[in-house]
């Protein structure tokens, strides 16, 4: 059962951070496009 609480954890994390890697290359389009 604790495995599994922290599988989810670490999957939430990475999906946090493809999120801010995502936005991160969005605000570099958007400062080249200007």
């Amino acid at each position: 059962m604790k495995q599994k609480i922290n599988e989810r954890k670490l999957i939430t994390r990475e999906h946090h951070y493809a999120l801010f890697v995502i936005s991160v290359e969005f605000i570099v389009h958007l400062v080249h496009a200007l």
